[in-house]
């Protein structure tokens, strides 16, 4: 599979929208914490996913 395919895949669910697209691609991952640790307050949830997003070069979704 080439970088091209990947991306009309990655595409598809987009383009079958019927009303506005958005204007930026929107990146999702998936995190959890490991089966012994604690458990985390929203707020701490909330830093790691601005930490994790701001390493890799990620701005804020605006609101």
């Amino acid at each position: 599979m080439s970088l091209a395919d990947l991306a009309l895949l990655l595409d598809a669910p987009v383009e079958a929208l019927r009303g506005p697209k958005p204007e930026e691609h929107v990146w999702h991952v998936s995190v959890r914490n490991a089966p012994g640790d604690r458990l985390l307050s929203d707020a701490e949830w909330g830093g790691g996913r601005r930490r994790h997003g701001a390493c890799r070069g990620h701005r804020a979704a605006r609101r």
